[in-house]
């Protein structure tokens, strides 16, 4: 397996799939994490979750539109969460980091090569990267795995890093969520 240098921005992945609903899966077929479905809840994003903590104010989801009115961005805090703004918000969290999320193309031999996101640092170069950090959240007893950036304030342990994460278009989706909680 080869890892080609990054290509394109986030931004412009999903510019090109604003078409189609699409979600993320840890990519690392060296980690016991491999494939595992990313979602949000809590204004960040774990895996291990069955389905992202989401709202719908009208009794059918089918009635939602595709995003709450104001939409809700993705950002990086300089400790490296991943987090999502409040619905309604577009005030994006005082302490973030500077960096981007990038798109790497993967050439293997038994595959047709693909494309996972990454993150890189703005302030030094050799620091970025994806991690995936147990926490307990509250009424559960087993770990699910919040994923970070690697940035200069970084500072979790016991936590696995990951080669990216893996974008899956959803075709068969009408929508995404309303808002996500």
């Amino acid at each position: 397996m080869t890892f080609l240098r990054p290509l394109l921005p986030i931004a412009t992945y999903v510019s090109l799939a604003a078409a189609g609903i699409f979600q993320l899966s840890i990519f690392d077929i060296e980690s016991p994490l491999n494939g595992q479905i990313v979602n949000a809840a809590g204004e960040a994003f774990y895996a291990g979750l069955s389905s992202p903590a989401s709202y719908c104010p009208h009794q059918g989801a089918s009635e939602c539109p595709v995003e709450v009115p104001g939409g809700q961005q993705v950002y990086v805090l300089d400790s490296g969460e991943i987090v999502y703004t409040p619905p309604h918000s577009e005030s994006p969290p005082n302490d973030l980091a500077a960096g981007q999320f990038t798109n790497t193309t993967v050439v293997s031999d038994c595959a047709a090569p693909f494309t996972i996101f990454n993150w890189r640092s703005a302030s030094t170069p050799v620091t970025g990267g994806i991690l995936a950090c147990p926490k307990i959240l509250q009424g559960s007893t087993d770990p699910k795995y919040q994923i970070y950036a690697r940035t200069p304030g970084f500072k979790l342990t016991n936590c696995t890093v990951v080669l990216g994460l893996l974008p899956h278009l959803q075709s068969n989706n009408a929508f995404g969520a309303w808002e996500y909680a």
